[in-house]
């Protein structure tokens, strides 16, 4: 994959947090131009700083993304910046949900509890794609890369909104896969879970069959595969990556 990406323009949504970033720097050093994006201009700020740092080429964009006309307008000026968006990186499913919180009991939860991920995740996902998609079909060609957790996959206790919400970016994932095939766009999503999400000690999670968490590093890959041109036959597929945790309880 080494410089695949040299004059290629990146939009990685929910860059701020540690597997957005992880996504960014790797297309950075891959050769990519990154438009990083994220809620506060400050924290893209940051991680542009971190790119810049090693030699990487990368803007600051910010949009809240539970409010549509600041998604449309964030995408027309990463457009009128870098020009046309090659691929796209949602990363508003992935470990930003970890800082929502779980909703513990859902007979006794109001709607407030539930708009966090109906609308800065689900509605924020579906309009960022939404205002990129048009700029790929007239060039026929691009890559959608959608990151969510395992509960989208196997339901996770406690949180019935956040799951309903990603096992939704999965099934929109292969929607577009099949409406988009016929412009050579390839849309796929990652379900992660057991990441390490701070930096610090290498930590164990509970069900991985390798004894240890995963690195945003090691998600940032497999975007990576995706959107290369190795991938380029691979669509509408949902991609764990969690150390076999879902595989269900291990014994001791």
């Amino acid at each position: 994959m080494e410089r695949q990406w040299n004059g290629k323009n990146v939009l990685v949504s929910g860059a701020e947090n540690e597997i957005g970033r992880a996504v960014a720097r790797m297309f950075a050093s891959h050769g990519a131009r990154i438009a990083v994006a994220a809620p506060v201009r400050e924290e893209a700020e940051k991680v542009v700083a971190e790119i810049s740092e090693s030699g990487g080429e990368a803007i600051a964009f910010s949009a809240d993304p539970a409010d549509v006309d600041q998604v449309r307008r964030m995408v027309r000026c990463v457009t009128e910046t870098l020009g046309s968006i090659d691929i796209l990186v949602n990363n508003a499913g992935g470990d930003n949900l970890h800082a929502v919180g779980i909703v513990r009991a859902f007979s006794e939860s109001e709607p407030a509890q539930w708009a966090p991920f109906l609308e800065s995740v689900l509605r924020g996902t579906i309009a960022t794609i939404r205002y990129v998609l048009p700029q790929m079909i007239v060039r026929r060609t691009g890559r959608i890369v959608n990151l969510v957790s395992v509960a989208g996959v196997s339901g996770l206790q406690g949180a019935p909104i956040r799951s309903a919400v990603e096992g939704g970016i999965i099934a929109l994932t292969r929607s577009l896969a099949m409406d988009c095939g016929a412009c050579n766009i390839c849309v796929n999503s990652i379900a992660s879970g057991a990441i390490q999400m701070k930096p610090g000690p290498e930590s164990t999670i509970g069900g991985s069959v390798f004894g240890r968490s995963g690195t945003p590093e090691e998600v940032a890959k497999l975007v990576c595969f995706l959107c290369s041109e190795d991938a380029g036959y691979i669509t509408g597929q949902n991609y764990i990556i969690d150390g076999g945790c879902i595989l269900g309880p291990k014994e001791e």
